[in-house]
């Protein structure tokens, strides 16, 4: 992966992976993030409480097609977190989809 880029994107790419081929990927992207470079991911983020249809029935999709799954936000935290990388902001997008993530390098 190189190493000099400003800004790196993963859209719609965690949702189809576990938590630990997430991790492995977020953390070589952390290995080459320069001191003010940034994350960004496209996801859908379901709500704490798992309502919405959509949301529901996506979550289930990718879990027979790909073993994935969708996540919360609190989910996408931990999944930075324990990649070295921190939520820095959250985007609403449209067609509920409350999701673009962006991740900064931790100290």
């Amino acid at each position: 992966m190189p190493g000099d880029g400003d800004v790196y994107l993963l859209s719609r790419v965690l949702g189809d992976w576990d938590d630990g081929r997430c991790l492995r990927l977020l953390r070589r992207v952390r290995a080459v993030l320069a001191p003010g470079a940034r994350l960004l991911v496209v996801e859908r983020v379901t709500a704490d409480d798992g309502s919405g249809a959509l949301a529901a029935l996506w979550d289930l999709h990718l879990l027979v097609v790909k073993g994935g799954r969708q996540r919360t936000l609190d989910a996408y935290r931990t999944l930075l977190g324990r990649s070295g990388l921190a939520l820095a902001r959250v985007v609403e997008l449209p067609l509920d989809t409350k999701g673009l993530v962006v991740g900064v390098a931790t100290a």
